[in-house]
């Protein structure tokens, strides 16, 4: 079958994959901005916290200590930043899927953002070469978390290649349609494949796992990424609540941030 066509067959699951790892990213980008912004204020509060004691009076609520309540402030913040990632949003997740998840979705973000790079033709050759390669151990991860789904090994590089022709193809597609070649044939010499609509079946079937289970992850994650934005806005107005209750002693168990459920 003519690289091309094979594309044309594999277009939409492509196209599905790249909407999930971009869709995931998102999320990891969106946490990184959310503890970078945490850790910033943590120090600001740290700092606040080693100044002199300043209390400020309040006919109901009585005197509030501005030293205890920013090393509070400062420790409830670094605590939320520290869940900010990814990681911990999914720590409930398999460690195999997590770590597949983002094999998968690293792999779609080079790509996409090698997509119409300068440089020469034998860089973007060596660039799309690099790509099929972290490719290929991405496939072998999934095939290995997502047995008996129609992964076949043996597949990985036609799935690559047809990956990094749609999602990159900065005028190396002679080279690219000759990777996809080669795949093919290494295809159908893959264990339990047996013709061309073989070869077609465990591609799509890669490419559909893959997109299935950063799918299930932005799932997970993009609630769990709005509850910490919601907990980082009010974060320091309740830990004063708190130390107010408690007439500026209550500080939290150790690990605690003083909030219920974890995000």
């Amino acid at each position: 079958m003519r690289s091309e066509d094979v594309r044309h067959h594999l277009r939409f699951d492509v196209a599905r994959l790249r909407r999930a790892a971009q869709r995931l990213q998102a999320v990891d980008d969106a946490l990184k901005d959310l503890r970078r912004r945490l850790e910033a204020r943590a120090l600001v509060l740290r700092d606040e916290a080693g100044g002199e004691p300043v209390h400020r009076d309040s006919d109901e609520l009585g005197p509030v200590d501005r030293v205890p309540l920013r090393a509070a402030q400062a420790q409830a913040t670094a605590e939320l930043a520290r869940r900010a990632a990814l990681r911990e949003v999914l720590r409930h997740s398999g460690a195999l899927s997590l770590v597949a998840a983002m094999a998968v979705s690293r792999w779609v973000e080079a790509i996409l953002a090698s997509a119409g790079g300068a440089g020469d033709v034998e860089r973007r050759v060596s660039m799309a070469k690099g790509h099929i390669d972290a490719g290929r151990l991405a496939h072998r991860m999934l095939a290995t978390l997502r047995r008996g789904r129609g992964l076949r090994s043996g597949c990985g590089q036609l799935v690559c290649a047809v990956v990094v022709a749609e999602l990159a193809s900065p005028g190396i597609e002679e080279f690219l349609a000759e990777q996809i070649d080669d795949g093919w044939v290494r295809a159908l010499a893959a264990r339990g494949v047996h013709d061309d609509r073989g070869v077609l079946a465990a591609a799509s079937a890669a490419l559909r796992q893959g997109a299935e289970l950063l799918e299930g992850m932005a799932e997970g994650a993009e609630p769990a990424a709005r509850e910490l934005v919601a907990r980082a806005e009010g974060v320091e107005q309740e830990i004063e609540r708190q130390l107010v209750r408690s007439g500026g002693l209550g500080l939290w168990p150790s690990g605690d941030s003083g909030h219920d459920g974890e995000a």
